[in-house]
């Protein structure tokens, strides 16, 4: 109670001190302050919030929500803080300022479009919310990985035709917009490309093309035909073989002649040409009895008559017919991919050098 009053005497002395225009600056600064607070307390109280962004992950949202405050703009929050709201003046305003920014990253359609089911629904929006689904969980998915601070993806899925002549491929594009002005590795991008194939039905990877915002073709369905997948694996593979066989023998020299006084290279011809072999061979001195199927017939009266009745079984007529399976061996033979055909090797070892006395200046190496 005694600090109120002391605090209270101390400002009543401050203002008898003032003189008269000073105080009616003071009057006038107070004054402005309050109004300034219940005008903007009213018109905080009067906006006519709007939805920005719904169903969006704790960590999406909370990214937004950080750019709203740093421009100062009033926001509200729903559904457990998965609904940002705004002013509906400033809803496409921000999307769009939002939208420059990679944000949000999460807020696609995906199957959750099929948690409010239409009775009414035709067969072609269904199809249609069908590939709405599918791109959006194909972009969820795609911008998980590191790189990547956005993705679109666009699926063309033909319609089923009744002549085979006549069916078309399924195809689709990526967009990709990524961090830093960053790049993907080959093997990045060959991962993307076979989430998208193994995701629509029907869809090959040489039908997916992938960009970047910056229009740079990443990933060309035309020119990503077979024959150049396999030229970039040959070259991979080559470059194994030569830096394994340079590292071997440049670790055997370093333990003869010491550390940095000797440089090996190697040039290694890899044969590719796969080839593939089919044959059957016969051994027609190994045959098994695979049926045999014995008859006996009774000899008409005209030939008994001219036949001597020795004996009762000389009635009768036996065949027998025997039917051989001969020993046949089946070889597939599939030769290795890579074997190496030619080996060249370059070793240029350190050393002391003197001029030998001859004519024509030649040098002779000395160890």
């Amino acid at each position: 109670m005694e600090y109120l009053k002391a605090f209270f005497k101390s400002i009543s002395d401050f203002v008898r001190a003032m003189t008269p225009s000073q105080a009616m600056v003071l009057i006038a600064v107070v004054a402005g302050i309050i109004v300034g607070v219940v005008v903007v307390g009213s018109w905080v109280k009067s906006i006519n919030y709007s939805v920005l962004y719904s169903n969006l992950e704790a960590a999406e949202a909370g990214e937004v929500v950080n750019q709203l405050t740093e421009q100062s703009i009033p926001y509200k929050l729903a559904d457990g803080g998965t609904t940002i709201m705004v002013s509906s003046d400033d809803v496409y305003k921000l999307r769009i300022s939002l939208a420059s920014q990679g944000l949000p990253r999460s807020g696609n359609v995906g199957y959750a479009i099929f948690d409010k089911s239409n009775l009414g629904m035709t067969e072609f929006l269904q199809n249609l919310n069908y590939r709405r689904a599918l791109e959006g969980e194909l972009m969820k998915t795609i911008m998980q990985l590191s790189a990547v601070e956005a993705a679109r993806v666009h699926i063309v899925m033909p319609k089923e035709r009744l002549f085979k002549e006549d069916k078309q491929e399924a195809t689709a594009s990526v967009v990709l917009k990524l961090r830093h002005g960053g790049g993907l590795s080959k093997s990045q991008l060959s991962g993307i490309t076979h989430l998208v194939a193994s995701s629509v039905e029907g869809l090959k990877g040489q039908n997916i093309s992938i960009i970047d915002y910056n229009g740079e073709l990443l990933s060309s369905a035309v020119e990503s035909d077979a024959l150049a997948g396999l030229s970039s694996s040959q070259l991979e593979v080559r470059q194994s073989v030569e830096q394994y066989l340079e590292h071997k023998a440049q670790s055997m020299l370093n333990d003869v002649i010491g550390q940095g006084k000797s440089v090996v290279r190697v040039t290694a011809e890899l044969d590719f040409q796969q080839l593939e072999k089919t044959s059957e061979l016969y051994d027609p001195n190994s045959q098994v009895v695979r049926s045999e199927e014995k008859s006996s017939e009774s000899k008409s009266a005209s030939d008994k008559q001219e036949q001597n009745a020795e004996s009762r079984d000389d009635n009768k007529v036996e065949t027998a017919v025997t039917n051989y399976e001969i020993n046949k061996t089946v070889e597939h033979m599939v030769n290795s991919v890579g074997s190496i055909k030619r080996l060249s090797i370059a070793v240029l070892l350190d050393g002391l050098y003197k001029t030998v006395e001859n004519a024509d200046g030649t040098k002779q190496p000395v160890y």
